[in-house]
């Protein structure tokens, strides 16, 4: 009796010991990649698990049920089945071609206008003709080219200026005329610029200037050339002497300036034109 109970005495002690290794192998292991307590895993293994082998009934995905479109969403729609309908600006489009009319944006109203037309009744030294007549050309270039920018996109380089537009693309300063608007000119490198015009509304006693200039951007710069305009009729155009400058972009940058001297709208800057050539 005494050998029997000793014996399941051993048997219960080698199982506590076991269990004891057992846990203590487990907190081992779980300890070596968590720093903190490891959590409880739980497993719950479904009917119908997507990672699961094929022996299983396949994934059945769930469908919504479509929602009504809200009032914004109906519209939008409507929108854009009408573009794909009538959309000349897409490719393959094969419909009409709907030329409606102009609606004029720019000015609020119709300003003056000038006659260039009196100015070129002779070839000038900026069109092909003319510069053919004075052997400035060259084989080496091109026909002229021209970069025309408006009155109306020149600023002051300072801000003690005040400035109106009347229309037409013509600008006027109505404060501190002595100072200078100006844009910048942006030519292919390489370019010959030949001329600069003025276009121009004066009825005053005095003369606007314009001028192109290069600066260096180490403080440096030089006044290529200069254009005034004359005169008292109102509408003209003047035209600067022959420059021949080719265009240096890697070392130089250009800028277009314009001087009022007169404050007023008796005094407009409406153009300045550049005629250069390709090589």
């Amino acid at each position: 009796m005494h050998k029997r109970r000793a014996m399941w005495a051993m048997i219960v002690l080698a199982l506590l010991l076991s269990g004891v290794t057992f846990t203590v192998l487990a907190e081992q292991v779980l300890n070596s990649s968590e720093e903190g307590p490891a959590r409880p895993l739980t497993v719950v293994v479904g009917e119908n698990e997507p990672d699961m082998d094929s022996r299983l009934a396949p994934v059945t995905e769930a469908v919504a049920e479509p929602r009504p479109l809200s009032e914004q969403e109906a519209v939008e729609g409507l929108r854009m089945a009408a573009l794909e309908e009538d959309a000349p600006d897409l490719d393959g489009y094969t419909g009409p071609r709907r030329q409606a009319p102009v609606e004029i944006f720019s000015e609020p109203e119709g300003a003056e206008r000038g006659d260039w037309s009196e100015f070129f009744l002779e070839p000038q030294p900026d069109q092909d003709a003319g510069a053919l007549e004075q052997n400035d050309v060259g084989a080496a270039w091109s026909a002229f080219r021209y970069e025309y920018v408006a009155g109306a996109t020149f600023t002051p380089r300072t801000s003690v200026v005040e400035w109106r537009y009347p229309g037409g693309g013509c600008i006027y300063a109505t404060s501190n005329p002595l100072q200078i608007l100006n844009l910048p000119l942006s030519l292919p490198q390489g370019s010959r610029i030949d001329y600069l015009r003025i276009f121009f509304y004066d009825t005053s006693a005095d003369q606007s200037d314009a001028w192109i200039t290069i600066y260096d951007g180490a403080g440096g710069f030089t006044d290529l050339t200069h254009v005034a305009s004359t005169g008292t009729a109102g509408y003209g155009t003047a035209l600067s002497p022959f420059v021949g400058h080719v265009v240096n972009n890697a070392n130089q940058s250009y800028v277009l300036n314009w001087r009022p001297n007169v404050a007023g709208s008796s005094m407009q800057l409406c153009g300045l034109r550049v005629a250069y050539r390709l090589p």
